[in-house]
């Protein structure tokens, strides 16, 4: 299985992101409600992501400034694709240009899922 991580400070999306990336199969996934946590997680070095969803506002922390940290941190050998994941296309296009990879819409459907996510991840098979 591929693990997906998901950053934002929004808990109620992480039932979302989660629940997506189940119907899309085959993602571990995993959530965190603070950059500093998925830092911490990230140094650690284990189950490193295939992709994290990035979010711009984080508290005190900012999605941009995280990516660029995590692109500092990240191993030569195993780089994530990270996801500019904000309700703000300006959030998003902030993460992207700190080194985040690709753009998808935070949104969700009457059922609870994120039709833009469940896409772009079910693309990976």
């Amino acid at each position: 299985m591929r693990r997906i991580w998901l950053i934002d400070d929004t808990p109620h999306l992480h039932v979302v992101a989660r629940a997506t990336a189940r119907l899309a199969g085959g993602w571990d996934f995993t959530g965190y409600l603070s950059g500093e946590e998925a830092v911490e997680a990230f140094i650690a070095g284990h189950d490193l992501p295939a992709v994290i969803l990035m979010d711009f506002f984080l508290g005190d922390d900012r999605g941009d400034l995280l990516t660029a940290r995590l692109r500092d941190l990240e191993p030569p050998t195993s780089r994530a694709v990270i996801v500019g994941y904000s309700s703000m296309r300006a959030g998003s296009e902030a993460i992207i240009a700190a080194g985040g990879d690709v753009i998808v819409t935070k949104t969700q459907n009457d059922a609870g899922i994120n039709p833009s996510l469940l896409s772009y991840l079910k693309r990976w098979r």
